[in-house]
């Protein structure tokens, strides 16, 4: 193939950072020949802000809770189906609480997480996390947690890229996935991490690219004839592996997806973010094994909720129920090797503010 010393030029400056709908991660795609569809896969969604994890989980007839609490208190449950109540949504838990008698009961704009729970699909830690460390900066806590070195910020390293330089090398062309515009701290120095916000945008930008399809965009064709991946130039076969990822995804016509019968995702931007990942999973030649999702607005200093529990907060929560209750019935074909683990940095606790991570764990 031919071209002119413009498109030659507008390639080069293309293939190092025109990628749109996704960043990439020092341009290295996994071989997916290495893909196994046997491989676990985890999406971790982190709560940025600092939820209070006692309005989404409350021991709400303990007056431990309820005293220093006053008016953010949950709304004590009340089992009678007649009476319109906004008070906690008891759970059957396991084991004992820290005191005797407490009950525990979910907000109650988190039916679906409930329903989830009393199934046994779900688990949820409170108050766990940063003990060595007492900061109430939240960007702090975030890197801590990210990094996963508490009292230390500047390692080098995320805590799930470790994991992923211990494990066997994914395979497929996008293994490590963040829904969103950019890349956490906890796949800090994981070259392979690509940021996909659209799985539609997910190609070579540029002049034609609202006109023509890959296939017919001369930008597009000029990259791919300047790396044929037939060296053992890092560059070339870096080149080659993006080209051949955006091609399966255009093959996959990412743009028409459908859910699994009977799913309707929420629209808010921790559902779009998880209907991505589930798309993801479910393309040829992808390979999922790691997805993060970001989920802001959690830093309720003001107006946190009214007196009868509802309130900014509570329809926050109710967003996060309904978002992972759509994205666990959209995959109920990787229920045997799907892990959802829901985080926070910290939250709001008696009449102090300890660094805790807030976890919800859904491991189907």
């Amino acid at each position: 193939m031919s071209f002119t010393r413009r498109e030659f030029l507008m390639g080069c400056s293309a293939a190092i950072a025109a990628m749109s709908g996704a960043r990439v991660g020092q341009m290295v795609f996994a071989d997916p020949a290495q893909a196994a569809a046997t491989d676990e896969i985890l999406v971790v969604v982190f709560l940025r802000g600092g939820c209070d994890g006692l309005t989404m989980l409350a021991p709400y007839d303990d007056l431990l809770y309820r005293n220093p609490r006053g008016d953010l208190a949950v709304p004590v449950y009340n089992p009678d189906p007649t009476i319109i109540n906004n008070g906690a949504l008891r759970i059957d838990i396991p084991n004992n609480p820290s005191y005797a008698g407490t009950a525990f009961g979910l907000n109650y704009k988190m039916p679906e997480i409930r329903e989830l729970y009393q199934a046994g699909h779900l688990a949820m830690v409170h108050a766990c996390g940063l003990k060595t460390d007492d900061t109430r900066s939240h960007f702090d806590a975030m890197d801590y947690i990210e990094r996963g070195t508490p009292g230390e910020k500047t390692t080098s390293s995320g805590w799930i890229t470790r994991h992923l330089q211990t494990s066997s090398a994914p395979g497929g062309f996008l293994p490590v996935m963040s829904s969103g515009s950019s890349v956490p701290a906890s796949l800090l120095n994981y070259g392979n991490a690509v940021a996909v916000g659209n799985l539609r945008d997910f190609g070579i930008d540029g002049v034609w690219r609202y006109t023509r399809s890959q296939e017919n965009n001369p930008m597009f064709q000029t990259i791919k004839a300047m790396y044929p991946g037939e060296g053992l130039n890092m560059m070339d076969q870096a080149g080659k592996r993006t080209i051949e990822t955006i091609e399966a995804v255009q093959r996959a016509d990412v743009g028409n997806y459908t859910p699994r019968g009977g799913v309707t995702y929420p629209n808010n931007s921790l559902a779009n973010a998880l209907k991505t990942v589930a798309q993801t999973a479910k393309l040829p030649d992808m390979a999922l094994r790691i997805a993060t999702v970001d989920f802001g607005g959690w830093d309720t200093h003001d107006a946190q909720a009214n007196r009868d529990g509802t309130g900014y907060l509570p329809d926050r929560l109710g967003q996060i129920s309904q978002a992972l209750y759509a994205f666990y019935n959209d995959m109920v074909d990787f229920h045997g090797r799907l892990t959802v683990m829901v985080l926070s940095e910290f939250g709001r606790a008696w009449e102090r503010t300890p660094v805790a991570a807030r976890i919800m764990a859904m491991a189907v």
